[in-house]
């Protein structure tokens, strides 16, 4: 085998990126979100208009990285990236707000006046990989009503709606039944592959009630059911012709 491919040659490379990210953390807990290293910018294409002062952040990118230096803490055993990944974290539960479900509290991110079905899911997939590989439940009450929120986004054909809370619907208030329509408009490739690896997550690693982890396993079901079969049919038209799921094959996994 080259030496380019060796597992040690790979994991260098690995640590470098990921030492990138971490001298690239902000205080706060933030990372840097994008750069430009042709025109030496922070400020992306996307947003152009944007000052330092208000720059573009993303909290599922933001939960990326909590999944990244979690990740490489299981490699490499090093506390640092351990350390780092709980500031993240700080970060993360800042923009959680709270909601009641059929009379259980729920948790879900709430960011850029928005609260996306994936921001959620990805924050239960970064605090599940924290459970995983320390046993530390200081985060435990956060991963159960993450869970609850997910759960209470899955409508009763099994789709799972893109978004709880979008300024231009609803008045920016909390979307509880939209139309056809609605979810079309709404309707994210992604983040239901999200929302999945964080309820199969939660199923798995956490000691859940009998009763309990059959509702999750029936919902978690119910909305693979609808991604696999349905959801190719009724939103033909949004799909690529080769589409890819990262998330949605993680979720399958575990």
């Amino acid at each position: 085998m080259p030496d380019e491919f060796s597992g040690e040659k790979i994991l260098e490379m690995t640590r470098a990126s990921v030492e990138w990210v971490l001298d690239n953390m902000y205080e706060d807990g933030r990372f840097l979100y994008y750069y430009d290293g042709v025109n030496d910018t922070v400020i992306d294409h996307i947003h152009p208009n944007r000052t330092l002062e208000n720059n573009y952040y993303n909290i599922l990118r933001h939960n990326g990285g909590i999944i990244l230096l979690l990740k490489m803490y299981e490699l490499t055993g090093e506390q640092k990236y351990l350390a780092a990944a709980k500031k993240t974290i700080d970060f993360l539960i800042q923009n959680l707000r709270q909601h009641e479900y059929k009379g259980r509290k729920a948790y879900y991110v709430y960011y850029n006046k928005k609260a996306k079905l994936g921001g959620t899911g990805t924050a239960l997939v970064s605090l599940m990989n924290y459970y995983r590989l320390t046993q530390d439940d200081r985060y435990n009450k956060y991963i159960y009503e993450l869970a609850e929120h997910i759960l209470s986004r899955a409508a009763a054909d099994g789709e799972m709606i893109g978004y709880y809370i979008h300024p231009e619907y609803n008045g920016g208030q909390p979307i509880l039944e939209p139309t056809e329509e609605e979810k079309k408009q709404l309707f994210s490739f992604y983040y239901p592959g999200e929302a999945l690896l964080g309820l199969a997550m939660f199923e798995r690693y956490m000691n859940l009630p009998d009763g309990y982890r059959k509702q999750v396993r029936k919902t978690a079901k119910s909305a693979l059911d609808f991604l696999v079969k349905e959801r190719p049919v009724r939103y033909a038209e949004l799909f690529e012709p080769l589409p890819s799921d990262g998330w949605l094959m993680q979720a399958v996994e575990e």
